[in-house]
């Protein structure tokens, strides 16, 4: 019994420190993970960005003139373009 509790205060100190290694090195990982997720996630839009001007020229190219473009149905009356609903705010079935 005496051998035991002398290899344990031995490897106690080794076991604390490869402990707490081991959580450094979780938390590391985290902040990391996070900076890369948050930099990934702003720099994102920066490429995504549609400009006017370009998507004018775009359909411009494909339908021949911006203007002949109806991309919303403007002949759609007040009336049809309302959703229905109860007096609950509900949209009703019809």
């Amino acid at each position: 019994m005496s051998d035991i509790s002398k290899l344990l205060q031995e490897a106690k100190p080794l076991y604390l420190k490869r402990k707490k290694r081991r959580k450094q090195f979780k938390v590391a990982t985290g902040i990391l993970g996070c900076v890369l997720f948050a930099n990934l996630m702003i720099g994102m839009p920066r490429y995504n960005r549609i400009n006017e001007a370009e998507l004018d020229n775009f359909y411009g190219y494909l339908y021949g003139s911006v203007d002949e473009v109806s991309l919303i149905d403007i002949s759609v009356s007040e009336k049809d373009s309302v959703i229905p609903t109860d007096e609950y705010g509900l949209i009703m079935v019809i």
